[in-house]
């Protein structure tokens, strides 16, 4: 009865804590249209409280709750020290986008395109997408800069390539609240529902799978998972790039979640397998260079679907399947005829019509190539940051193209700032663990992963499932990257909310193998600095970044050492 009433007042204390935040002009406690830092702040916090009422019911031991839920807070107040005060000019938020906002208004106005009038000048062009003939006009250039860069410019309308699931949601949301609802928002509202469900994916299975490991293992596979770059990095550049990658990452890791939930128990839960379809069709629509990630999981949850009715129950079998297929086959039709009706192709989502650095239209048969997989192998991997002699005393540097691969046609290859994930994470070495279980087992040898059920006839089976799934996602998001002609810190993301929750899985099964002793001590202490070392890595490349929080950093020590003079 406690426990239930302890569920109650923490949801309503969430509850509320949201309305203020969406409801603050009403309230007077708000006198723009735009979020400030402390209302988006105040959201996070109620949404933050809201989330901890699921936790109460997954916990026996009211330690581990607790751990849990203090992790999850410290990285909020992370998060929110870098979103706001770290980032913070002369306006409590830095400039920033409304893009999503826009086309959300464009779709209730009943077309697809931006209510953005391009110049005369634009129009005038021969050939728009040409930057140097774009910036051979200041107006023009400021006006493309300030106003419609990256956008795509088609049959002289302005439109978006980002996925469209974001705009959508606010769309209906807009019926409600007719605010401006700013890119910032859904970039920490997404960051931080991602989070969420990666934990609550975690806690399932260190509940059924490890549940003899000391409790601290859990806050620290939650604080690695949240602060781990390039999460932090993302944040402090808070625009429709970083909310189109975390809306994404948010639909796919929830799908998971509840997929995960469908088959918990001895039968299969259909609510849960047409939510997980669902969430997996709103990550297409997120970002469509996820497809092969969705695909993949849907065929690892249609192989459970099988196992689950092989006494042939075929009314079961279609609808449960139905339920997986359905959502994401309507999702991929629609975006099909999105793609038509502003590019006149179902496979043309805008990219080569973007006004950017490059002429991406002219060199469209280039933006993906086999050529890229090694340079892009180098940076994302084992390309390390720069150091320097000032603090942070380290930074990230624009990725490079080795000496021993000149010879590879890569004309239209761009890099950004980036450090390879084995320099920027070397927690994820841990992900080696369950890729050589999954090794073994497919070679018929054991594991040494102890559930807390046996009640089924092969009790690991989801243990493997999921590190499968995990995995299998990581490598294909990874892959997609490996092949694109653009390089950027922001893209690890694609694969790491997937993989970093598989390194925590890993260290998990590494600690379980190994009895109480000086080896398992050693290996919890290098747990623990190597997680460490990728959050401290994290921040301080985002330090090194941002002059804000360098400034911040510098009076920090400086009045710390006033102390001991």
């Amino acid at each position: 009865m406690k426990r239930y009433l302890y569920r109650l007042i923490l949801t309503l204390i969430g509850l509320s804590l949201i309305c203020v935040s969406v409801l603050a002009r009403q309230f007077g406690l708000a006198h723009n249209t735009d979020w400030g830092s402390s209302r988006i702040l105040l959201l996070m916090v109620g949404l933050s409280v809201f989330g901890m009422s699921w936790f109460a019911s997954c916990f026996k031991q009211q330690s581990a709750y607790i751990l849990t839920t203090s992790s999850l807070l410290l990285v909020l107040v992370v998060y929110a020290f870098i979103f706001t005060v770290g980032q913070r000019q002369r306006t409590p938020l830095p400039e920033t986008t409304h893009d999503y906002d826009e086309l959300a208004t464009a779709f209730q106005s009943g077309h697809l395109y931006l209510d953005i009038k391009p110049p005369a000048a634009l129009l005038a062009l021969p050939d728009p997408y040409d930057p140097q003939a774009r910036n051979s006009d200041p107006a023009l250039e400021t006006y493309i800069n300030t106003q419609a860069y990256d956008m795509s410019f088609y049959h002289y309308r302005f439109y978006m390539y980002w996925g469209p699931a974001p705009a959508l949601l606010l769309s209906i949301v807009k019926f409600l609240y007719s605010g401006l609802i700013g890119d910032p928002v859904l970039v920490f509202l997404f960051c931080w529902g991602a989070l969420l469900f990666q934990t609550l994916l975690l806690i399932r299975i260190w509940i059924r799978f490890f549940p003899n490991l000391p409790v601290w293992a859990i806050p620290l596979g939650i604080m690695t998972v949240g602060l781990m770059y390039p999460t932090v990095w993302m944040l402090h550049l808070p625009k429709i790039y970083q909310a189109a990658i975390f809306s994404c990452q948010f639909f796919l890791m929830a799908g998971l979640y509840f997929a995960w939930m469908a088959f918990e128990e001895k039968t299969i839960h259909a609510g849960n397998l047409w939510v997980a379809g669902i969430l997996w069709a709103l990550a297409i629509a997120s970002r469509a260079t996820v497809l092969g990630s969705v695909l993949f999981l849907m065929g690892a949850v249609v192989l459970l679907i099988k196992k689950f009715y092989r006494t042939g129950n075929r009314v079961g079998l279609f609808f449960s399947l139905s339920a997986i297929v359905i959502p994401v086959a309507i999702t991929l039709v629609m975006l099909g005829w999105y793609n038509i009706a502003r590019f006149g192709s179902s496979l043309e989502f805008g990219l080569r019509y973007q006004l950017t650095v490059s002429d991406l239209n002219k060199n469209h048969d280039q933006l993906f190539s086999l050529n890229y997989v090694l340079p892009n192998l180098y940076n994302y991997t084992i390309l390390p940051f720069q150091p320097q002699a000032r603090f942070p005393f380290i930074k990230a540097q624009a990725g490079v193209v080795p000496p021993f691969l000149d010879g590879l046609r890569l004309a239209n290859y761009q890099t950004e700032e980036i450090t390879g994930i084995l320099f920027g994470a070397p927690f994820l070495l841990f992900v080696f663990w369950p890729a050589v279980s999954l090794a073994k087992w497919f070679t018929g040898k054991r594991t040494d992963v102890q559930p807390s059920d046996r009640s089924t006839e092969d009790p690991l089976a989801h243990y493997r499932w999921i590190s499968i799934c995990l995995l299998g996602a990581s490598i294909i998001s990874f892959s997609v990257l490996l092949i694109y002609f653009y390089i950027n810190m922001r893209f690890v993301a694609d694969f790491m909310f997937s993989l970093a929750p598989l390194a925590v899985v890993g260290f998990w099964q590494g600690l379980s193998t190994l009895k109480p002793g000086v080896k398992r001590t050693l290996f919890s202490l290098s747990g623990i600095l190597l997680s460490g070392l990728s959050i401290g890595i994290g921040i301080l490349l985002i330090i090194s970044f941002s002059r804000p929080l360098q400034n911040i950093f510098f009076y920090l020590f400086r009045y710390v050492g006033s102390f001991y003079r």
